[in-house]
């Protein structure tokens, strides 16, 4: 697909956007939010674009903990847990042949289940397990992240990222960017 590496800029640049403002505006630590935003890149992203928004979606939350100073390992432990709010969504729309629009209910509960849902608790768990491992948090800031993440991530995907999906898809693919399959 030749327009892939535009969309890899593209979602980076707009994720980096969204994830620094988050972490400029409401910061929890550890590149964890109150309200994350950047999470509509990485799942919308990766439902639309397949392994470019994945990609995406792995690299601007690091490159956003680097621009605000986080340490280096405390980016890289994030970096599993992002894969995971890419790769769920993309997998099961695409296993399914789910309707990015979410037109109809199935799509639609498969998009809450499988994108809003399961990723952020996965995700957030993961997060917070990984800096409890490392010694970075203790068991209190454990629950905190692992609550926060999970939940701002369920916030922001069902609040704004199901009204995106219905009014971005078909623009995406009136202009043929949508990746049907996962490179092209």
């Amino acid at each position: 697909m030749k327009q892939g590496p535009i969309i890899l800029l593209c979602l980076t640049l707009v994720g980096l956007v969204l994830s620094y403002l988050s972490e400029l505006i409401l910061p929890l630590g550890l590149g964890v939010t109150v309200l994350w935003l950047g999470i509509l890149v990485i799942a919308n992203g990766s439902i639309w674009f397949g392994g470019w928004g994945i990609v995406a979606g792995a690299l601007f939350p690091f490159m956003a903990g680097q621009l605000h100073g986080l340490e280096l390992q405390d980016s890289l432990l994030a970096v599993v847990p992002n894969l995971l709010d890419g790769v769920i969504p993309a997998l099961v729309f695409r296993h399914f042949a789910a309707d990015p629009t979410l037109q109809d209910r199935r799509s639609l509960k498969l998009y809450l289940l499988w994108v809003v849902a399961v990723p952020s608790v996965l995700s957030g768990v993961l997060a917070a397990w990984s800096w409890l491992l490392f010694g970075k948090v203790d068991v209190a800031t454990f629950r905190l992240l692992a609550f926060d993440w999970s939940l701002s991530n369920m916030v922001v995907l069902t609040v704004l990222g199901i009204p995106l999906a219905a009014l971005l898809t078909p623009v995406f693919s009136d202009k043929g960017w949508l990746v049907e399959g996962w490179w092209r």
